[in-house]
């Protein structure tokens, strides 16, 4: 069962050692098969997988529920099957999808007391943050009931500077009652599902330069005993953003 007390490791991009280019793998297989297995995040353009690195994808197979052109913006793996028509553009067999979500950056001195109390207090976990194109992507890790529909709330909160310049964030989670308590214990109703959320650059590129250093704090559970506890000590991941 997942748990994590805190978390202090350097920024890492693990996701996108997985996101492959596509570009520099071009060989061809005895099928005509360019590349198995690639995965790219990005936006869906007119019904076109259009990855942040600028490749454009196009769905000629599919081996997955879902239909890629109802989402904005996504994840996807795929096998990419041959060139297509058009400058850096492909044609894919969609092996998997899972939509992203597309958020703004919140300031929260810019935030009403009735917006900061929305966007809740509830456990949260970081597991990996990198930057793509024009976002600032995270994937977490929250808490949730067993085959509920309820819809929890996600948000990464700009609080301020550090007097070195380090700008500091909070991912804020609303799971509106789907959190672990003694009515309803971890081990018996809640599940941890993982989700992907993208943030424009835009806030961060106010602070010019080519880079920028971020602190992003969550606060998660610790064991205590046979028992999960909500963790006072919030957990934090740090490390340069590249913002080019």
């Amino acid at each position: 069962m997942l748990h994590q007390s805190k978390i202090n490791a350097a920024l890492r991009a693990i996701l996108p050692a997985l996101l492959v280019c596509v570009s520099l793998l071009l060989s061809c297989t005895k099928d005509d098969t360019i590349i198995y297995g690639a995965s790219s995040i990005g936006n869906v353009v007119d019904g076109v997988f259009t990855a942040d690195n600028g490749l454009r994808y196009i769905v000629q197979e599919q081996t997955c529920e879902g239909d890629l052109k109802t989402l904005s913006r996504a994840f996807i793996t795929m096998d990419v099957l041959s060139k297509a028509e058009g400058k850096d553009t492909y044609n894919i067999r969609l092996l998997s999808m899972s939509g992203v979500l597309l958020k703004d950056i919140v300031v929260l001195s810019e935030a009403s007391p009735d917006y900061v109390e929305e966007m809740g207090s509830d456990p949260s976990l970081v597991q990996s943050i990198w930057t793509s194109g024009n976002y600032l992507n995270v994937i977490f890790t929250v808490p949730f009931f067993k085959d509920s529909d309820v819809a929890h709330r996600i948000n990464l909160v700009y609080e301020g500077d550090e007097k070195d310049g380090k700008m500091i964030f909070s991912l804020r989670h609303n799971a509106y009652g789907e959190v672990p308590s003694e009515q309803n214990p971890l081990n018996v109703k809640a599940f941890f599902g993982t989700g992907i959320v993208s943030f424009p650059l835009t806030l961060l590129k106010e602070k010019g330069g080519k880079e920028v250093e971020i602190e992003v704090r969550t606060r998660w559970y610790v064991k205590e005993g046979d028992t999960y506890i909500y963790d006072t000590e919030p957990s934090t991941v740090a490390g340069t953003v590249s913002l080019q």
